[in-house]
């Protein structure tokens, strides 16, 4: 009974940090793909059209990105949530522009010459400073959860 319980609470919590591990580490490998993108083009602007400014309907799956990204992260097709369901996310947390994505990463805003946003969720505290079950953001100046 009580045992089983804790074995339980465990394993989830367990699995919450194994999950956001892979979410942190994921966004680590875009960064650096953002910052290839950057450093070859002077700008975080896309030409495919899911991506540039002018094609831009929030929110967009940073995997459908694919014309220019795939060149500095070839398993971007595979840069998806690993919650596969997206079901964890609580609705509280989801905003208009992420709600159809559940909480799957995807861009906030049009990547512009200067910037980028990212969004993606993550369930338990960690040493990045959110305490908790939350959305946050990767920018070109790193992540944040608010």
């Amino acid at each position: 009974g009580l045992i089983s319980t804790f074995a339980a609470v465990s394993l989830n919590s367990g699995r919450e940090k194994a999950r956001d591990s892979r979410r942190l580490s994921d966004m680590k490998q875009l960064q650096t793909a953002m910052e290839f993108l950057y450093d070859d083009n002077d700008t975080y602007v896309m030409a495919d059209t899911n991506c540039d400014p002018t094609g831009f309907t929030i929110p967009v799956e940073v995997s459908t990105c694919d014309v220019d990204l795939t060149t500095y992260l070839p398993n971007l097709a595979q840069l998806n949530d690993p919650d596969d369901a997206l079901d964890i996310c609580p609705a509280t947390l989801s905003t208009p522009a992420t709600a159809d994505l559940g909480c799957n990463y995807s861009f906030k805003t049009a990547p512009t010459l200067t910037g980028y946003a990212v969004s993606f969720y993550l369930e338990a505290a960690s040493s990045i400073g959110n305490t908790g079950p939350q959305l946050c953001t990767l920018t070109e100046d790193g992540i944040t959860c608010p």
